[in-house]
């Protein structure tokens, strides 16, 4: 134990005699007083302080006022001038050799200036970085931030970094200055001001390019556009000039990106770099227009067809065209979107003549970018009705056309009296009807009815209707072919039945050699062998019966008839 303890008395021995004597600490120079903090030594006793001063920093350096007082703490320089000067101080005490060494080197002059380094945002806070003056008596900094009402003090810190939490770098260019300070309060110069980096993006709708404009950091030796996704990892967009200030790019990487920054390098081996605001990444890309579906064409009775179609609703359109054409016509019909459409959209075209004509139509559309996009053409179905007597009609209709959506049934409608019932379904467009022939209007459509599907995987039911076309059928007509005038069969006149559909009806009969013996426009009214007062022979006469039906049809009845006497 002795040992231990006499090994450890020589140790401390050993060092007091080699230890350095410390300087004392030359806290600032004032225009012509040095004030220090006073050295702390326990070596030995105090002898004094030496005071040196010379022109340059490197010397040499001449005594300039020893000073005996250990509790002392400035100098006064009386004979200093304006000239720069620089000054150290030993302490010197009466201890064993080891050295004794001398304070660092100040000069009178204020101190240097702090290099403010980078501007940057981070989460949304500016934070500036900026290299420690090289003056050693800087205790603190100052940083101001520049406005138009002049410098505003934002703080006072010894470190070398500053979060300014109080202006918003997302709203306008922040710009800050720097000044190094000593303990005296002398200020140093301003360095040059360094301004944050104000970011905007813009994303053009119609072509989908997104143009970056930015201010940018001064001393910057590479500039990148980055952006952030929705899980905030910063993605690599693009390196820039570093002279640049505005970028347009058309490659964004086709991910979902929340925002975007720019990340200027003031020392890209030091990796010293500052970053703009976060700019929120625009989603104004206008969608085209993909998709028009026509999903129903009602043909109405006033010449008039109905069409209702529908669009992706995300495309911006502006206006559109309704194009209808026939064997005989072309028609266009222009509309200017003002606002929002709704999800289906409905017009009616008045058309020249939709009982006979089949019309194609057409949607074509404008979108905001001027992109166009034309719809494929639908056929609207003209039907036709044809009795074939009194009790007989024939029903054909045009066949469905249309290559967006697959036909699946024909339904043929009946209406009598209001009472609409489908008589007939399937894939034929023609269909044979027989009713009771009691004169009542019978009136039919067929509506086609097939299935598409949208570009969202989803299908959709079409709609065709047809004209409607009407008849009450033929009317009877029925001839004798012999009669007497004086037997029960006196008057040759013909049958007739159904004849709430005759428009006009007209009775010729004819002598052999052609010649008119009678004539009568009502089928009450018949022959009765006589020219005027005279009667005819016995023999062969011909006649001829010609009804017009309502609706157009004429009804020819042409034969002979035997007079008997």
């Amino acid at each position: 134990m002795k040992r231990i303890y006499f090994i450890s008395l020589c140790l401390l021995l050993s060092l007091q005699i080699f230890a350095q004597v410390n300087p004392p600490t030359i806290r600032c120079i004032t225009s012509d007083t040095l004030f220090f903090n006073p050295a702390t030594n326990d070596c030995g006793p105090f002898l004094s302080y030496q005071i040196s001063k010379a022109d340059n920093e490197n010397g040499p350096f001449s005594l300039l006022n020893t000073i005996d007082q250990e509790n002392i703490d400035f100098y006064l320089d009386a004979n200093s001038s304006n000239q720069i000067s620089f000054y150290l101080i030993e302490a010197i005490y009466d201890c064993p050799s080891g050295g004794t060494l001398s304070s660092q080197i100040i000069s009178n002059r204020p101190p240097e200036i702090a290099t403010l380094q980078t501007v940057s945002v981070v989460n949304g806070e500016v934070v500036l970085t900026w290299d420690p003056s090289p003056s050693p008596e800087t205790v603190f900094y100052s940083v101001f931030l520049v406005t138009d009402m002049g410098l505003q003090l934002l703080t006072d810190t010894p470190d070398t970094t500053f979060s300014d939490i109080n202006n918003n770098p997302n709203q306008e260019v922040l710009s800050y200055l720097i000044t190094a300070n000593d303990d005296c309060g002398i200020q140093s110069i301003f360095g040059d001001p360094v301004s944050s980096i104000l970011l905007a993006n813009n994303v053009d709708p119609c072509t989908s390019e997104t143009r970056f404009a930015w201010t940018r950091h001064v001393n910057t030796e590479k500039q990148e556009i980055w952006g952030i996704d929705d899980n905030g990892l910063n993605v690599f967009i693009t390196e820039v000039p570093a002279d640049a200030d505005s970028f347009l790019a058309n490659d964004i990487p086709n991910i979902s990106l929340s925002a975007f920054f720019i990340r200027a390098y003031i020392n890209e081996n030091l990796g010293l770099f500052a970053d703009s605001n976060l700019s929120p990444a625009t989603a104004s890309i206008s969608t085209p227009i993909e998709e028009i579906f026509i999903s129903e064409v009602q043909t109405l009775n006033d010449n008039t067809i109905s069409i209702e179609w529908c669009w992706n609703q995300d495309a911006e359109l502006i206006s559109y065209d309704i194009l209808s054409n026939s064997a005989s016509e072309n028609n266009i019909t222009s509309e200017s979107i003002n606002g929002s459409l709704s999800t289906t959209v409905n017009e009616e075209l008045l058309l020249s003549n939709t009982q006979d004509q089949v019309y194609t139509i057409q949607v074509s559309s404008l979108d905001v970018c001027e992109r166009t996009f034309d719809s494929p053409s639908i056929n609207s179905i003209a039907l036709n009705v044809t009795p074939i007597d009194d009790s007989i009609f024939e029903i054909n209709w045009t066949e469905y056309e249309n290559i967006e959506a697959s036909l699946q049934n024909y339904f043929l409608h009946e209406v009598i009296n209001g009472e609409d019932n489908i008589v007939s379904q399937g894939l034929q467009n023609s269909f044979m009807q027989e009713r009771v022939s009691d004169g009542r209007e019978a009136c039919y459509y067929v509506e086609a009815i097939a299935e598409g599907s949208l570009l969202d995987g989803s299908t959709k039911s079409v709609s065709v209707i047809s004209n409607t076309a009407c008849s009450r059928g033929l009317p009877i007509i029925r001839l004798p072919n012999a009669f007497n005038p004086y037997g029960v069969n006196n008057i040759f006149r013909p049958l007739v039945g159904n004849t709430s559909v005759i428009e006009s009806y007209a009775m010729s009969v004819f002598s052999r050699y052609g010649e008119l013996l009678f004539s009568s426009n009502s089928p009450d009214q018949g022959w009765d062998g006589r020219d005027g007062l005279r009667e005819m022979p016995q023999g062969v006469y011909t006649y001829l019966v010609t009804v017009e039906v309502l609706g157009g049809e004429t009804i020819l009845r042409q034969g002979s008839v035997l007079l008997i006497r």
